[in-house]
């Protein structure tokens, strides 16, 4: 194979996946956006904890006064950076959802390779994981974000990324501290 046509095939190859990616990213905001009136009550108070760290500083549901019921700090941390570039929480909400899915594909298809030497697994996983009634159910919440750590976490045992592993196990107590029991299996 000569460097010309090599270099033309890691184009095609790096074109095909960033237009794969981009239909993904589209099919993704569209069907999360068919949900974005379907938000249960506990979503906004995650919105408002994340409405007065961004706008006050104050981690808390009144600003200027400090107080500690938010389920996942770590989503209300997502939502308020968001927040900043999306003023409206909803929809920076169903933003964070997108990536937050396309990170759970991403890492779905990775363990699938690992694990099968083909994608098979891992798209059919994601479809049973997105389409889940009781996920959507939960959007502005924190289960997506701790479905993918739960899977974050799995990959990096496989792969045996120790460092990694402690690193994301935190952050996977930092989304639902019941992540901790993750640490112990």
């Amino acid at each position: 194979m000569t460097k010309i046509s090599f270099m033309k095939l890691v184009k095609t190859k790096f074109l095909k996946r960033i237009l794969v990616l981009f239909a993904l990213v589209l099919v993704l905001r569209v069907y999360i956006g068919l949900y974005q009136n379907a938000f249960i009550d506990d979503a906004f108070i995650t919105f408002q904890y994340a409405r007065n760290l961004r706008t006050h500083q104050t981690w808390g549901f009144y600003p200027g006064i400090t107080t500690n019921t938010a389920t996942s700090p770590l989503n209300v941390l997502l939502t308020a950076l968001f927040g900043i570039i999306i003023p409206d929480l909803v929809t920076a909400a169903i933003w964070l959802a997108v990536i937050e899915s396309i990170l759970l594909v991403g890492i779905l298809l990775l363990i699938s390779e690992n694990l099968f030497q083909n994608f098979s697994f891992g798209i059919l996983a994601s479809i049973a994981i997105l389409t889940n009634p009781l996920l959507v159910s939960t959007l502005g919440l924190e289960t997506l974000l701790f479905i993918l750590f739960v899977l974050v976490n799995i990959f990096l045992y496989i792969r045996k990324k120790w460092f990694l592993l402690a690193v994301a196990l935190a952050l996977l107590v930092l989304t639902r501290p019941d992540g901790i029991l993750l640490f112990f299996i």
